[in-house]
């Protein structure tokens, strides 16, 4: 498989040691890949700097499309897909959460339960993926939405393609996930062109959790099943097996329902 990295990065200079954890992370576990790294605004120059130094593409988030959130990034990384005119079978997106704490030593806890937890599993997703072709996302958890505007948000990825599907209603807590290269190129392919012209938030209404919340579910939008890797028994799983019954049995005409949280 042809696996790329769609790395979203924010490391000011108190999170620099951060930011050598990750580049040491994409050394171990995607050496032989390709690598995409969408650099936010206000990140430090040292970053860039270490950047430099690494066989990766990377491209620094212009003014127009910077968002304080994991979303610039993102995107700049998909702009470089489409701009490389390559495929591939895998891709990897996760981003540098934790980054603009105080306290770094969050941000390390979130790095090392990844590191442990997602991407030592890279076999495992692999396996998955080979495996059963009808899986388009996999993810350590899914979790089932509890405000109806992102159910409606995701519903308005209809403006950027013309999707078949209902989304089940999950979304992906922490935006760490590997998504079919199926899935990404034929909506890289055919979307609206304004998905790359217009700022996702200041001009178009999503809002900062976009890659959480309404790009993990195009899989889902086009008729993929998703795998989650671990998952607590409890009202919010059965919640969730229920619901994901549901939209197998009739995609098109399935009813989101949010998981009463509170």
């Amino acid at each position: 498989m042809r696996h790329a990295v769609l790395f979203s990065s924010y490391i000011p200079q108190h999170s620099l040691e951060l930011g050598k954890k990750y580049v040491e992370l994409l050394k171990t576990f995607f050496s032989r890949d390709t690598v995409f790294v969408g650099v936010n605004r206000d990140s430090c120059g040292a970053w860039e700097d270490l950047l430099k130094q690494e066989n990766f593409h990377y491209r620094k988030v212009e003014e127009k499309f910077h968002i304080d959130s994991d979303v610039s990034g993102f995107m700049e990384c998909l702009k470089m897909v489409r701009d490389s005119h390559e495929r591939f079978d895998l891709f990897w997106l996760f981003h540098t959460k934790g980054a603009s704490y105080d306290d770094l030593a969050k941000a390390m806890k979130f790095y090392d339960y990844y590191r442990q937890n997602f991407f030592a599993r890279r076999k495992d997703i692999e396996e998955i993926m080979t495996t059963y072709p009808n899986i388009g996302l996999a993810a350590n958890y899914l979790i089932m939405n509890a405000a109806m505007k992102t159910n409606d948000n995701s519903m308005r990825m209809k403006i950027f393609y013309p999707f078949k599907y209902k989304p089940v209603g999950y979304f992906v807590f922490g935006t760490f996930y590997a998504m079919r290269g199926t899935v990404v190129h034929e909506f890289l392919d055919n979307c609206e062109e304004s998905f790359f012209t217009k700022n996702l938030v200041t001009e178009l209404g999503f809002d900062r959790y976009f890659f959480e919340v309404n790009f993990c579910v195009i899989s889902n939008m086009m008729g993929y099943d998703a795998a989650a890797l671990d998952y607590k028994e409890g009202p919010q799983h059965e919640f969730l097996m229920r619901k994901c019954a549901e939209w197998r049995k009739d995609p098109v005409n399935y009813e989101p329902e949010n998981f009463p949280w509170w």
